[in-house]
């Protein structure tokens, strides 16, 4: 009888026991999965940033592109127009 009061005793103490661990370890698996949804987060915040970075770079350079390839007459009446408010017609020399 005595012997069996132990072994009960200390299968109720390694129950107890486990389920602190299980406890410990959901805490620490809760932490690292917030963890992980934040560095996603900030992972996905950087990618936008980095893509409306180059779309803003493509716009730029594709404007550029086009001024350097009108010619010199379309160049001075656009300067006109930005000059003059687009208002005033250009004037023949």
């Amino acid at each position: 009888k005595i012997w069996t009061d132990i072994a009960q005793s200390l299968k109720n103490c390694q129950q107890l026991k486990f389920k602190q661990n299980l406890s410990q370890r959901a805490d620490e698996l809760d932490v690292l999965l917030e963890e992980i949804t934040e560095r996603e987060k900030a992972a996905e915040e950087n990618r936008e940033d980095v893509n409306r970075k180059k779309e803003n770079d493509k716009v730029t350079a594709e404007e550029m592109r086009k001024q350097a390839m009108e010619r010199m007459s379309q160049t001075k009446k656009r300067k006109n127009q930005e000059d003059n408010g687009g208002d005033m017609k250009d004037r023949r020399k």
